[in-house]
């Protein structure tokens, strides 16, 4: 890049300067860092609970079944959002690491889904 093409560019502006329409609004998701929290410990919960269905969905005339359904689709939503509130919200600044560790939570917290889910979609 030559020296007049580098003079051109601007900085970066602090996300305190850009117009709030411009911005994604996260809290539509979530509130807060807490509320994140509340829904990563539920969600974390819910998916061992979907590995006890291994071996059982055939039980009770296919009750099982549905109810493993019903419950994976739940866990599904709710992890799509953790991990999309955590990854934008670590790609707001760069420089702030708690949103950095939410993401890297979440897609841990997305390897435990499929493996307790390994056994139905192997």
């Amino acid at each position: 890049m030559c020296a007049e093409n580098l003079n051109n560019l601007k900085a970066v502006p602090e996300r305190s300067e850009i117009p709030q329409q411009d911005k994604w609004n996260l809290e539509a998701i979530y509130k807060s860092f807490d509320d994140w929290e509340s829904a990563f410990d539920l969600i974390s919960k819910k998916i061992q609970e979907l590995a006890n269905y291994a071996g059982k969905l055939g039980d009770n005339n296919g009750d099982n079944l549905l109810k493993f359904l019903k419950a994976d689709e739940a866990v599904s939503l709710e992890l799509g959002k953790l991990y999309v509130y955590a990854n934008m919200k670590s790609h707001e600044d760069l420089r702030v690491t708690k949103p950095m560790e939410l993401a890297g939570r979440a897609e841990k917290l997305m390897t435990d889904y499929a493996a307790a889910n390994a056994f139905f979609q192997p």
